[in-house]
Formats: C-alpha cells, sequence, structure tokens
C-alpha cells in the first residue's frame, strides 16, 4: 500500500432504494433500482500479459506458487498450447479512494478495481462508519486517528483484498481529478438543501459541474442516513464513469480503463448495529466476497492473508472454459494466482485438490460450487497454493456467471 494524493473512479449500481424520510422537506424521488450490469470478464494473455506480474509474487515466491505442480510446470518462454503450462495471473489493480469532507473528516471510502486489460471491475462504496468487527473503531475513526494507511489496513481487513494505493478526494481534488470542464448528469434522488435552507442541488435531472461534486457528496438530504447517501455516490461514480473525464494518475488510468467495459458500482451490504453511542455497521463475508468480485475479478490476496489461493486448470485443451470457471471460484473467497494446463487435456470430471490440512474446508466449499463430489488431498506443505482445480469436459457453468474470453 502506498499513499499518493489526489486522483480518480468507474460505473452502474444496486442498492436498495432510500426510505423516505420523516418531516416535510418537499420532494423527494425514490430512486430507481437498475439492476446490476453483467460484467464480461477479458482475460489479457495466457500466452504473454498474464504471466509473472502478480504484486503478491514478491512475497510468495514464484517457485513456492508452481511447486507441486509437475514436470510440466512453465516459464513464460514455455507453449501455452501444451499440458503442462501454468503461468501467473496478473492481479486486477485496486485502488482506495478516501473521500473527505471540508473537517477532515472520512465522508465515505470507495475501492476501485479493474482494468481495460482483463476488463470487468468497478467500484464498492463503503461506509464511513463501517467496521472490522462491532466492538472496533470504524473506517472514519481509523482515518482520524491514524490517516490513510490506517484505513488501507482496515478496508483490507474487511475486504480481503489487497489496496493498492490510497487515493485522498477532497473538494479541490475532485475538482482535478474529474477535469474541471466535466460536467455529470445524474437523476438525484432528493433535494440537497444548503445552511440557509436553500435549495442546492433539486431533485431530478442534475447538471453537476466538477466543481460542484464535492459539495453535492459531502452534505446530506434532510432525514438521509449514511447509505442513503452512498446512493447518491453510487450515481456520481457511474456518471463519472460514463463520462470518461479523468487526469492523469493511477486512479484516473483505472477510470479511464473501465471505458467501454461493463462495470459496477455498488455499495457493500451491510448490517446496523452497535449501542446509541457507537453505532455502526458491519458485513457478512459471504456479503464481502460477492461483492468484491464484482469490482475486482482477480483479487490478490492481502499480506495478512485470508483469501484461498487458487491454481486453475484446463483439462480439456479449450483455456476459456477454465477462465469461465474463475467467476464461479473467486465469489467463495478465492484468489486465483496461477492459471494454465492440466497434464493432460483428456479430464472429464472437475477435480479439486487441496494441499493442506487448513485448506479443507475451503476445498470442499469449492467443490460443492462446482459440483464435485470427490475432493483429494495432496500434501504440499511449502506450496503457496491452496487449493487446485481442474476444469473437465463435463464442467455445468453457472448460467448467472458471465463469459471470460481470451483475448488473442
Amino acid at each position: 500500500m502506498s499513499d499518493t494524493p489526489e486522483a480518480a473512479p468507474p460505473t452502474s449500481s444496486t442498492v436498495e432504494p432510500p426510505a423516505a424520510p420523516t418531516g416535510s422537506v418537499g420532494p423527494r424521488r425514490e430512486p430507481p433500482r437498475p439492476s446490476r450490469r453483467v460484467r464480461r470478464v477479458v482475460v489479457v494473455g495466457l500466452v504473454a500479459a498474464i504471466v509473472l506480474s502478480v504484486p503478491v509474487l514478491g512475497r510468495i515466491g514464484v517457485d513456492a506458487a508452481l511447486r507441486g505442480a509437475g514436470p510440466g510446470a512453465a516459464s513464460t518462454g514455455a507453449d501455452p498450447s501444451l499440458p503442462g503450462y501454468q503461468a501467473f495471473v496478473a492481479a486486477s489493480p485496486t485502488v482506495l479512494v478516501a473521500d473527505v469532507g471540508p473537517d477532515g473528516r472520512l465522508v465515505a471510502a470507495a475501492l476501485v478495481g479493474g482494468s481495460a486489460r482483463q476488463g470487468g471491475g468497478g467500484v464498492l462504496l463503503l461506509p464511513a462508519a463501517l467496521r472490522v468487527e462491532a466492538s472496533g473503531p470504524t473506517l472514519g475513526e481509523a482515518f482520524g486517528d491514524d490517516g490513510p494507511l490506517a484505513l488501507a489496513g482496515r478496508v483490507e481487513a474487511i475486504l480481503r483484498v489487497d489496496v493498492g494505493e490510497v487515493v485522498r478526494l477532497d473538494d479541490a481534488s475532485w475538482r482535478e481529478t474529474v477535469g474541471a470542464t466535466t460536467t455529470l448528469r445524474i437523476d438525484n434522488p432528493a433535494p440537497i438543501l444548503g445552511d440557509a435552507g436553500e435549495d442546492l442541488f433539486p431533485a431530478g435531472p442534475l447538471e453537476l459541474p466538477a466543481d460542484r461534486i464535492a459539495a453535492y457528496l459531502h452534505r446530506r438530504a434532510p432525514g438521509e442516513d449514511e447509505l442513503e447517501a452512498l446512493y447518491r455516490a453510487e450515481l456520481v461514480w457511474a456518471a463519472w464513469m460514463a463520462r470518461g473525464g479523468a487526469s492523469a494518475g493511477v486512479l484516473g488510468d483505472l477510470v479511464r480503463g473501465l471505458l467501454g467495459v461493463d462495470a459496477t458500482v455498488l455499495t457493500l451490504p451491510v448490517s446496523a448495529g452497535g449501542d446509541a453511542e457507537r453505532r455502526g455497521y458491519t458485513a457478512a463475508v459471504g456479503d464481502v466476497d460477492e461483492a468484491v468480485a464484482l469490482v475486482v475479478p482477480f483479487p490478490a490476496p492481502p499480506e495478512r492473508g485470508g483469501r484461498t489461493r487458487v491454481r486453475l486448470l484446463d483439462g480439456t485443451g479449450d483455456p476459456d472454459r477454465s477462465l469461465r470457471a474463475a467467476g464461479e471460484v473467486v465469489p467463495l473467497g478465492a484468489s486465483i494466482l496461477v492459471v494454465g494446463n492440466a497434464d493432460r487435456f483428456d479430464h472429464d470430471l472437475d477435480e479439486v485438490e487441496y494441499h493442506r490440512p487448513s485448506a479443507d474446508p475451503a476445498a470442499r466449499r469449492i467443490a460443492a460450487r462446482l459440483g464435485v463430489t470427490d475432493v483429494s488431498f495432496t500434501d504440499q506443505p511449502d506450496s503457496a497454493i491452496d487449493v487446485t482445480i481442474v476444469v473437465g469436459r463435463s464442467h455445468r457453468f453457472d448460467p448467472e456467471v458471465p463469459n471470460a474470453t481470451v483475448a488473442r
């Protein structure tokens, strides 16, 4: 993780519609509930670009990741059409955005993930009142007490995904990052009032110039709670990604890379909790894993661990099949670290094998998801891979999981 000042974000949304506030505050529009956009995962480079570019390799080592793969385990120079070929997956890049209000407090956080090379990706919004555990500090408290790197550590603990960069956006940097001449068009669900009760941002179709984006995000509509405010943030991110304007820098590069692909913008599903003095939100692991998979197609595990490290192999001679299976595995909390070919191309059934006793529960969850009844164990305590999956001819793909394709 590195602390980088300023930069820019991504696409479409799905959250519960905000409840109507109490009191008379003028017209309030119930936001629509667009269906989550289907993401198409485009993986470039079983032949070239996918190889040896995962940041996590510096921690696990090349030899350790491929150990136990058999004599066919290959380097970047091997023929990817041959049995036994294996290569490292390029992890989806990530940027953590800290949206900071005029008082210096965290308003919200956003994980931006994906790239043009891999396709998919998007933005996952996180409330400032989100906690790792019910009794711990919120994201806002961690940011206020210890800064951006503490925020990144909390986000990594919740999402179990490596945070590549941290970008702080305030009033000035929002304007610079989006582009000073950019105007976003949104359908504002609720009127936003000024200090004197004036109508700053009326409900309905709204043109939002770059120099007013921060004010729109940092003010609350009367009776609006944090999750309702995040719905408005979804609209801004989606409009920005559709517009495509972004300054140079790591965040701007990610936003531009998401143009032309089916990306997703959503708020992390959370549950409210805590007493009257320590209200906040927590998120269930299953909901987290599903949400992360939508915006980070190939997540790198954080340094502290927490993800099942998977080797995904094609047992049919058709690499598209195994890559499509990645979309079924990542939502179970997996990181695909190695892809390639099995020892032969006549595998009929899918196979799931785990390499250390602690990986047994994860292997069985994956097997259940893939419809595999027999799970095998091969002891490889020094391997950086927890589970190996071989995709066979009889694999039945979940119709809800989008296709993955290989760009040739």
